[in-house]
């Protein structure tokens, strides 16, 4: 009997190590594909957010991002207006990229420890580092969506939290100008029109 428990329990632990073994190489893998395409950004000066808006869609949970950012006011959007500014905020986190890596010579990214903090939540600490300059702590938060692990918040220094930091900077504009208002409000920001 204790051999029969003693290999159920190895068996599993292996199998439990296989799958963990599986959401970190995912994970690091669409860390990986985000500095390939911010490498581009910043080698070739790319100023389109064509390229990196890709990678966003692949890699972010921009619609959890959104809806976390906006909170209660989400739901006085119909479908058509919630795909909208999931869309256009998808394009904003691109125009931000692009506006920081777009003036950037050289960096890399120093993968650190991967953490999981909730059954379906991982945080992967990575460091940007340029070169002459102190490295940049920044954490990615990972939520597995069906069999697929996506990021669904950055905390830059380690700590401040890009969600946190857009909602306040969102119910500015939903106080002011009404949450319909908000996605035509970033499109502003871009010098889109």
């Amino acid at each position: 009997m204790y051999k029969l428990i003693s290999s159920v329990f190895v068996f599993l632990f292996f199998l439990f190590g296989i799958i963990n073994l599986k959401a970190s190489e995912g994970i690091i893998k669409k860390i990986n594909i985000l500095e390939k395409t911010l490498e581009k950004i910043t080698k070739d000066n790319f100023k389109s957010t064509e390229l990196i808006s890709k990678t966003i869609n692949e890699i972010y949970d921009t619609k959890k991002m959104i809806k976390m950012i906006v909170g209660n006011e989400w739901k006085k959007l119909d479908k058509a207006q919630q795909k909208n500014l999931t869309n256009v905020f998808q394009e904003y986190i691109a125009y931000n990229y692009v506006q920081r890596f777009s003036k950037i010579e050289k960096f890399s990214f120093e993968i650190g420890s991967l953490n999981e903090i909730g059954k379906n939540y991982k945080i992967l600490k990575t460091f940007l580092v340029i070169p002459d300059e102190e490295k940049v702590e920044i954490n990615y938060l990972f939520r597995k969506k069906q069999d697929s692990w996506k990021i669904f918040d950055v905390l830059l220094s380690g700590t401040i939290s890009e969600i946190a930091t857009k909602k306040s900077d969102f119910n500015k504009v939903i106080k002011s100008e009404g949450i319909k208002k908000l996605a035509q409000t970033l499109k502003k920001k871009m010098g889109i029109q």
